[in-house]
Order: C-alpha cells, then structure tokens, then sequence
C-alpha cells in the first residue's frame, strides 16, 4: 500500500459509506433484542423516520460495515460529537447479532480509528462503555485487550439496567499509543514470515 492510500478494509470486513439504502438494516441492527439495550437507545425503539434523522445529527463520519466476499451488511461503525478545537473524537460500533463475537465489531473500529487519525489531526479518540457490557462474553471487552484504549473514568451508576444501576466506563485512546501499536503491527508483519495477523 501507498503511504498516501487508506485501507478500509481487512480480514474479510469493509467499511462502506451509508447509503439510504443502509437505513432499514441499520435500524434493524439499533432495535434488535440484544443491540436495544446496548446501543445508542438503551432500549427505546425510536420511529424508523426519527432513527434516520438523529443517525446523522452527531455523526463526524461513519459507515456500514459489510463483509467482502457477497457485500452482507455486518454492522454500524460510527465517530461522533467530533471536538476540533480539542481534537478528539467518540468511536462506536455496534454489529448485527448474527456478526456478533466474531471479532468484527473490533475490527470495525481498528479501521475507522486507522481513518481517523490518518484523515485529521486528532489527539485522541475516546468510547464510553456502559459497564454491564464489559463482560468477558461480549465483543465490548475487547476493546480494553485487542485494542490500547485506556480506562481512564466512569460517571457512577449512570446506565439502569436489569433492576440495578451500572457506571458508564470511559476509555481513552491517545494518537501516540495508537501508532505505537500500528508500528508493532508493521514489525510482526515482516518479522513474522509474512504471516501476518
């Protein structure tokens, strides 16, 4: 790859631009069983039309996520209520239920935060987890493992959920941690026999 060329795609994933006809699967993907109370509405169902509106009202840029062998959407990949001055950012991903557990969902977000901080000159990308998700069966958990963010707060007994209150956990991700981690990448890759990842 070109230094001035940018992957959105690996491991059998892409990251594609919403199209309109991307709203139906996103909605569906925001409003099913497990993602309702996960996701962005913590288990609201909002009507189809207000979903499309507000899935632009912070948006900075996102895409769909979609598998590259037959084009199956997988998920939502998402950076919002983007800070220029401060220059930072919130990631977020969510994965249809079939996509789930698969890895993908990180994936996603390796991509995105790779476009990120190769697109703009952000210091930082941050992702609030609600608690209940950092579980070891659920893909959240990864972000603190297969990614280098850092817990670095929680708001207390922010999110109710199943008869009792969670913290809301805030991770941070600093650019140099990011390209220290994309350079041992670099070095795995052609130290390891062209094995890569």
């Amino acid at each position: 790859m070109k230094q001035h060329e940018l992957e959105l795609r690996r491991d059998g994933i892409g990251l594609f631009p919403i199209m309109a006809e991307d709203h139906g699967f996103l909605y569906t993907c925001a409003i099913s069983e497990r993602n309702s109370l996960l996701w962005r509405y913590h288990g609201q169902i909002p009507p189809f039309d207000m979903f499309v509106n507000q899935l632009y009202a912070t948006a900075f840029v996102q895409f769909v996520v979609r598998r590259l062998d037959d084009g199956e959407r997988l998920g939502h990949v998402v950076a919002y209520s983007a800070n220029m001055q401060s220059r930072h950012v919130h990631v977020g991903a969510v994965m249809s239920e079939a996509a789930q557990r698969q890895g993908m969902g990180v994936t996603a977000l390796e991509l995105i935060i790779d476009y990120l901080f190769a697109v703009w000159d952000l210091r930082a990308v941050y992702a609030e987890v609600p608690q209940y998700t950092a579980d070891p069966t659920h893909d959240n958990a990864t972000l603190n493992s297969r990614l280098p963010f850092v817990l670095t707060g929680r708001r207390p007994e922010f999110h109710y959920h199943q008869g009792r209150y969670w913290d809301d956990l805030i991770f941070h991700l600093p650019r140099e941690r990011w390209e220290q981690r994309a350079e041992l990448t670099r070095v795995i890759e052609v130290d390891g026999n062209g094995t890569g990842r």
